[in-house]
């Protein structure tokens, strides 16, 4: 991470994290100073630390770039379009502000605002999409960049998607804003547009079933882990996230940890590409734009106890991908309950709970597993052991407090470098959930990092 810093981060740098399907990925996105004239090909202090971060990657990640096509920075509504890549007023849609709601109105009208309009281009003009295609191909090129992040995919029409993404020859995640509606979403992932979004329906479900205060809402989360599953092209494509830099913090919306770590978890272990925006393993707790940016430094880049859960998760995650066919596994929803969910992904059996902090006596979560009774499971959390109890059930009691608990066949993990010196024997179907430890620390190294800047690639100008 020390090295990653040097490429001068702003005081809105954001950085996220990813795991990919196979293994680290990183996506840094570059751009948009306040002057429409600068452009990345124009800017060599720029493009030299590019290089320089690529280089630094290279070697164990991947580099993902957060691109914009849609439109433009300007700073009146009649600007000189001379100072951009495509030139002439023509190749921009006339001026409206966006009917939210109407897909013409969000494909053909402008961003932005009357102060700071973003001129939209018209992307089915045949021009636009011929030098975009040109520019796209000898962006990946030249960077040797291994996928893209499409900024604002809604804001352009479908079928623009497939050719730009052939002639960018990478893999391409789109940002289509929206909330727990699968479909608004789902008709974005495939071969008629890209090949992932990031999961707005699974963001917008966990802060349903987690966020306190809130409406413990399981049912909603249940509900979008299944039509995910019949309606998004690929479910394990998708890109997961609890933050980003268009959202209030977590911790800004929810006020006790535990919803947080709760949260994590599925992230981490249900279907999906989990991401991790920066500054969240430090407890940031920013409102909406500009203030979910905060500077990271003024963390001092402490190893907090989410710090510690997210390299947990991380390493369990990489070691069933590696030794397993997890991946390839949907996640199972075995219980629903007002006090949180359930799933199972291969085999990985994720509880979670939406009660909170406080110790809550009488309170549990039954659930049925797929296991006989009296099999070794591990909650690598806490590195105790459970044994399955009659008829494959396990009940979670919640007298120390609502902290999630992740339970593994104790057989396999073996290799994986956790709990495998430390597990304890307890004999017992019920236990009480003893809570998240965080007292075990594994180098950076195992978080999955992506660099995200406050900006993104344009090859027209640079718009925030």
């Amino acid at each position: 991470m020390q090295d990653l810093l040097q490429f001068g981060l702003a005081p809105s740098t954001k950085i996220m994290t990813v795991q990919d399907r196979h293994m680290v990925t990183h996506i840094m996105g570059i751009g948009r100073p306040t002057s429409p004239k600068q452009t990345i090909v124009s800017e060599p202090q720029t493009t030299s630390r590019l290089f320089q971060l690529n280089s630094t990657v290279v070697e164990c990640l991947y580099l993902m770039v957060d691109v914009v096509v849609n439109n433009v920075m300007a700073t009146s509504l009649n600007p000189d379009y001379s100072q951009y890549m495509f030139k002439t007023e023509s190749y921009y849609h006339p001026y409206c502000p966006i009917v939210w709601g109407n897909t013409t109105s969000e494909q053909e009208c402008w961003m932005g605002d009357e102060k700071v309009p973003l001129p939209d281009l018209d992307t089915r003009n045949p021009a636009v999409i011929e030098k975009y295609g040109e520019w796209i191909e000898n962006l990946v090129k030249e960077y040797s960049i291994d996928g893209l992040r499409v900024d604002a995919a809604k804001h352009v029409q479908m079928d623009f998607w497939p050719p730009f993404c052939a002639k960018a020859g990478v893999f391409c995640m789109g940002e289509v804003f929206g909330g727990l509606d699968v479909d608004e979403v789902a008709q974005y992932q495939g071969p008629q547009a890209l090949d992932s979004v990031l999961n707005f329906p699974l963001y917008s479900g966990l802060v349903q079933a987690f966020s306190i205060p809130g409406p413990n809402n399981s049912t909603a989360l249940a509900h979008v882990f299944e039509e995910s599953k019949k309606k998004f092209k690929d479910v394990g494509l998708l890109g997961n996230f609890l933050e980003n830099h268009d959202l209030p913090r977590w911790h800004n919306q929810s006020v006790d940890p535990q919803s947080l770590y709760n949260a994590m978890v599925l992230n981490f272990l249900t279907d999906g590409i989990p991401i991790v925006y920066y500054g969240q393993e430090q407890w940031f707790s920013g409102s909406a734009d500009p203030y979910n940016r905060e500077p990271l430094w003024t963390s001092k880049y402490e190893k907090t106890a989410v710090y510690e859960l997210i390299s947990t998760l991380n390493k369990l995650r990489n070691f069933f991908a590696n030794t397993t066919d997890w991946l390839t596994k949907e996640t199972q929803v075995l219980t629903i309950s007002p006090h949180g969910i359930a799933v199972m992904k291969g085999d990985i059996v994720s509880i979670v709970t939406n009660i909170g902090s406080p110790p809550q006596n009488g309170i549990h979560i039954a659930v049925a597993t797929p296991y006989a009774a009296s099999t070794a499971t591990t909650n690598i959390l806490t590195c105790q052991q459970w044994a399955v109890g009659a008829r494959g059930m396990i009940d979670v009691e919640y007298t120390k407090g609502g902290v999630p608990v992740i339970l593994v066949l104790t057989t396999l993990l073996k290799g994986s470098g956790i709990c495998e010196s430390t597990a304890t024997t307890k004999g017992a179907s019920s236990q009480s959930s003893s809570g998240f430890r965080g007292s075990v620390s594994y180098p950076l190294s195992w978080i999955p990092i992506i660099l995200m800047f406050a900006f993104a690639v344009s090859p027209i100008s640079f718009a925030w």
